[in-house]
């Protein structure tokens, strides 16, 4: 399923000479690039914008897996541009139309990530007119939908427990903190409403069955007996 494109850079780039092969077991796809003072691999694979359920976004990045699959280190063959060997990813919107600039880029020498180590502007600037080819040539592919899908269904999985973890765990505890909380308070509602009914019923009658008087009623009698007494 490899192809072979040659493709017009801008000046003074020259051609570009690359291969494209699409992986439909990950969904990744590899390009090998050559031109002048410039060659090597970037991988394009599909990448998620928040929590959406199929990826419309993409990252390109420098090199590619190594071939045996229990090697789990760094990306090999990475590209080498104007005689630096260069690392990094970006995150682009495919179907955007304008070219990739070099400050939509974040890329480092190979081995390094700190800020003294990025590339130089004509390096990066290079990289980027490249990256918009490569970008141009994913986004057409006749297998996008194919590869973003299985992109989707591999990484399924691995962002369930993400959100198990990261985003449904602590709310959760707050849901089961919430209905302790909730129960309490009903709890403490029944009780007072009970209070209250009883005391309606207490004060409803005297100990003969007869009305009981009303508290002002008691302090009014209470006043006039007082007074006869005087």
């Amino acid at each position: 399923m490899t192809e072979l494109h040659t493709v017009a850079l801008p000046d003074p780039y020259g051609e570009l000479t690359l291969t494209q092969t699409p992986n439909l077991t990950s969904g990744q796809v590899r390009y090998v690039i050559s031109g002048r003072r410039a060659s090597g691999a970037f991988t394009i694979e599909p990448a998620f914008a928040g929590e959406e359920l199929i990826p419309t976004r993409i990252w390109v990045r420098c090199g590619h897996e190594p071939a045996d699959q229990f090697n789990t280190g760094p990306l090999i063959n990475r590209p080498v541009i104007n005689g630096i060997t260069i690392a990094g990813i970006v995150d682009l919107d495919p179907d955007q139309q304008e070219p990739v600039r070099r400050w939509h880029l974040t890329v480092y020498r190979a081995g390094s990530t700190r800020v003294a180590d990025l590339v130089p502007d004509r390096t990066s600037e290079y990289a980027a007119a490249i990256i918009t080819v490569l970008r141009a040539m994913w986004a057409t592919h006749p297998l996008r939908q194919t590869l973003v899908t299985t992109w989707a269904r591999l990484c399924a999985e691995q962002r369930a427990e993400h959100l198990l973890r990261d985003e449904l765990a602590h709310r959760y505890r707050r849901r089961d903190q919430l209905a302790t909380e909730i129960h309490h308070y009903e709890r403490r509602v029944a009780d007072l409403r009970t209070l209250a009914t009883a005391g309606a019923d207490a004060g409803s009658s005297s100990g003969n069955g007869q009305p009981a008087l009303q508290a002002t009623q008691v302090g009014t009698a209470h006043a006039v007996g007082v007074g006869s007494g005087a």
